[in-house]
């Protein structure tokens, strides 16, 4: 067995140039409505898709703090963690009593989804009709 020739089997590692622009972009919270809770949820992945998991944060027109959660989910997608985060954030809302709820993600799709009950990818039917019985 011979010796390896480093100059001409290693390759050195290429970094990826700075970006050029970058911005940055102010996100806040704003309190909903008086009488009315605030659900923050957020579902995420290792690889899409791929063990995934999801959260959130409960808060009362004050902006006191209520309630926090995150379970770990199966295989799924990304948006299927944001759905099961909103139901389970939902679900426990109502056990606590709160039914006057605004749920904030940062998922377009799923809110649109959700919002317009059409066009729903088939995987999430099960989803969408457990959060709309809520």
């Amino acid at each position: 067995m011979g010796s390896l020739d480093w100059p001409r089997t290693f390759t050195p590692l290429q970094l990826p140039t700075p970006l050029k622009h970058s911005s940055s972009v102010l996100v806040k919270w704003s309190k909903p409505t008086p009488g009315w809770v605030q659900l923050n949820v957020d579902g995420s992945n290792l690889s899409n898709p791929g063990p995934s998991g999801g959260g959130g944060i409960c808060r009362n027109d004050r902006g006191v703090f209520l309630f926090a959660f995150s379970v770990a989910y199966v295989n799924g997608s990304n948006n299927l963690a944001e759905l099961c985060a909103i139901h389970n954030g939902m679900v426990l809302c109502l056990e606590k009593g709160l039914d006057r709820i605004v749920v904030e993600s940062d998922s377009r799709l799923v809110i649109d989804t959700l919002s317009s009950q059409s066009g729903c990818p088939w995987k999430w039917n099960p989803w969408i009709a457990r959060i709309n019985r809520l």
